[in-house]
């Protein structure tokens, strides 16, 4: 029998562990956690230097020093390893969740063992008609993350549908894929440490789903501060360029990863950012694309 988390005494056993990342925002902490059904533990892990009182609601690790997002999933990670889990629902602290989607997504993956880690489509918020994730392209080495479907009405789409890369907003992964291939890649501090983990996976055998419900809702970028529409802000832009370096590094991608970087990604941002007359966000990218390629 698995161990209980801090706050589920008494209740049945599960085999899912819910790990919540919060940076910041305590009060849609609050709202992601009362958008849970059943009595699904939850460990929550802050990452922001000012942290108030703890929350009875669930179970809580601190890292105030803010190591990234892929460091702080790995400490909920490890503790539901050690205690037995099965199944890992892993999140940022902006979504909310539909009524049964934790079982929804535990079910897909006992159904389909070929399956290593799977999403809902995730919708923005409060506007949960238009789509924030339903499913990754990565063009190959070319490493060019695209969302088909960003921003467009919401669909009907098939029951279970393979993707390219998960979004680490808001998937559920197996404990044999973390045995097998690790946790959650580190490193990046935040941004494409989901990329270089949906490809560890798919190499690894697995293929990556999709279930075609709308069960997620994502208040988009209030995590890192995100300006409307596909622009990135100058964060996210310095980041998106020099980490995909990163992943390039570890995973010996091919020639065609230059093709990509140099001849979409950049003309492309410097495009959005030209047509913003957001200076800031084009410098900010070049400044990324040239710390990922001293990296």
């Amino acid at each position: 029998m698995m161990g209980s988390v801090a706050g589920q005494a008494g209740k049945e056993p599960t085999d899912v562990l819910v790990v919540v990342v919060e940076y910041n925002r305590p009060d849609l902490t609050e709202q992601l956690l009362s958008s849970l059904d059943g009595d699904w533990p939850v460990v929550l892990v802050r990452t922001s230097s000012c942290l108030g009182p703890k929350s009875c609601r669930c179970e809580t690790i601190d890292r105030p020093d803010n190591p990234g997002y892929a460091e702080a999933v790995n400490e909920g990670l490890y503790l539901g390893l050690a205690r037995g889990f099965q199944f890992f629902f892993i999140c940022n602290n902006d979504v909310l969740l539909e009524p049964g989607t934790i079982a929804a997504l535990r079910e897909a993956l006992v159904q389909h063992p070929e399956v290593g880690a799977v999403s809902p489509i995730i919708t923005f918020y409060p506007a949960i008609d238009r789509v924030w994730f339903a499913g990754g392209t990565l063009w190959g080495d070319m490493l060019v993350t695209r969302h088909p479907g960003y921003t467009g009405r919401v669909k009907t789409y098939p029951p279970l549908f393979p993707t390219e890369y998960l979004s680490g907003c808001a998937l559920m992964v197996r404990r044999a894929v973390l045995e097998r291939v690790g946790l959650m890649p580190e490193g990046y501090f935040m941004y494409m440490e989901d990329v270089e983990w949906s490809l560890k996976i798919r190499r690894a055998g697995w293929t990556l789903a999709i279930l075609g419900k709308p069960l997620v809702h994502h208040v988009a970028s209030a995590s890192s501060g995100g300006v409307e529409g596909r622009l990135l802000n100058p964060l996210s832009a310095r980041l998106t360029a020099r980490n995909a370096w990163i992943v390039r590094r570890r995973l010996h991608l091919g020639f065609s990863f230059y093709i990509g970087q140099f001849l979409i990604r950049l003309p492309y941002n410097l495009l959005l950012s030209l047509v913003a007359r957001r200076p800031d966000v084009a410098l900010a990218y070049v400044k990324g694309l040239w710390e990922g390629m001293r990296c």
